[in-house]
């Protein structure tokens, strides 16, 4: 089943196997885990969020489990770092809808839905 748990150190998985992989040191994350972390400062990563619209320097991300649908909006800047799987730099014109990212920066604003001014934009995988 689909779970969300919380480790002590306030930490959210999705489930009890993706909290067993992330808290192992020697364990692979596999592309397919997906995650959402908050920190006290507002410091926002998704892991494993699809890119459904691109409109200028805004995304939509989404992520479901189950029959639940996460939807956050990711505003980018000149700042933004872009990142490829493999860890080499990225531009912004690579990254398109159906791309699976992990995205990073800070929560945001008062938008319809949860806003995250991203650092870093990291491709998972592309489709």
């Amino acid at each position: 089943s689909n779970i969300i748990n919380i480790s002590p150190a306030g930490t959210a998985y999705l489930s009890a196997q993706a909290a067993s992989i992330a808290s192992s040191s020697s364990a692979t994350v596999h592309e397919s885990t997906q995650g959402i972390n908050i920190a006290d400062n507002g410091l926002v990563s998704l892991h494993g969020a699809r890119i459904i619209s691109i409109y200028g320097d805004t995304m939509r991300v989404e992520m479901k489990w189950g029959s639940t649908n996460l939807s956050w909006s990711v505003h980018t800047n000149w700042s933004t770092k872009y990142i490829t799987s493999k860890g080499e730099k990225e531009i912004h014109a690579n990254i398109k809808v159906g791309n699976i990212v992990t995205v990073t920066g800070m929560l945001t604003g008062n938008d319809t839905d949860p806003t995250i001014d991203a650092e870093f934009v990291r491709k998972q995988y592309a489709y």
